[in-house]
């Protein structure tokens, strides 16, 4: 009996000495990996972690960073942070299947909802991503024929506009209708009255050159922020008459927005 006993002794002294010497546990295998600190082997059987609920689990007191459980009233294993409980969430190819908000940086929407049929995802640029309805391009048009210039500024031509975002074109011909020479005319596409324009707006018109005949294209993005117009302004510049805009068209197509470089 006594041999047993020193038996039994010497061999768990023997198995705390190489539990002690490896810093290894093995279970269900003699030869834990050697990076694993505790290796559990089968193939019929799985590890099982502690299960409680959500109020079991805050009651823990002061929870280590790792700390691992299965949570039954969320039905999913939980990890401990350095300050909050993490559910691990199964990857899925069916968005439908994802509760909560994923954010863009770890790969979602940062959006609860997914878009409906037809929709795209936009940023502003500065995270604020949002599910949109492309808008289809618009195209408003408008013709105008002999128009006489003043020294006041005047709207030629006005389209009236939706609220949104446009790329505005004007294309005319101007020409003078008397032998003065080289003189100017100043134009401008603008959702309000300019007033009067000078030289950086400014064509010549020679009297005595091409016919008396200059063409004249504009183009601006312009936002409208409410429904209003945008209009074509031009005027005579040093006082010359008979200088006339006509053959003109002028054009706004709706775009989706108007980035400005």
């Amino acid at each position: 009996m006594n041999y047993f006993k020193k038996s039994f002794a010497s061999a768990l002294l023997a198995l705390l000495v190489t539990l002690t010497a490896t810093a290894q546990v093995g279970i269900g295998t003699i030869s834990p990996t050697a990076s694993a600190k505790l290796e559990i082997s089968s193939t019929t059987q799985g590890f099982l972690p502690p299960r409680m609920t959500t109020a079991e689990r805050d009651a823990i007191a002061s929870p280590a960073t790792g700390l691992t459980i299965f949570n039954t009233t969320t039905n999913g294993l939980e990890i401990r942070t350095s300050s909050a409980w993490v559910k691990l969430v199964v990857p899925t190819d069916n968005v439908a299947n994802v509760t909560g908000t994923v954010a863009v940086a770890n790969g979602g929407t940062g959006l609860t909802t997914p878009g409906t049929n037809g929709q795209v995802l936009t940023s502003s640029g500065s995270g604020t991503v949002a599910w949109i309805t492309p808008s289809t391009s618009i195209l408003y048009q408008k013709t105008h024929g002999d128009i006489t210039l003043s020294t006041t500024v005047g709207a030629m031509v006005t389209l009236n506009l939706d609220a949104g975002s446009y790329l505005v074109t004007y294309t005319g011909m101007a020409f003078a209708s008397q032998a003065t020479g080289p003189d100017y005319i100043a134009s401008r596409i603008a959702a309000a009255n300019p007033g009067n324009l000078g030289g950086s707006d400014a064509i010549m018109i020679n009297s005595t050159v091409n016919d008396g005949r200059a063409y004249v294209v504009l183009q601006q993005g312009i936002t409208l922020a409410s429904a209003g117009s945008v209009s074509v302004w031009a005027n005579t510049i040093y006082g010359s008459a008979g200088k006339i805009l006509t053959s003109a068209r002028l054009t706004a197509v709706k775009v989706g927005s108007i980035i400005t470089q």
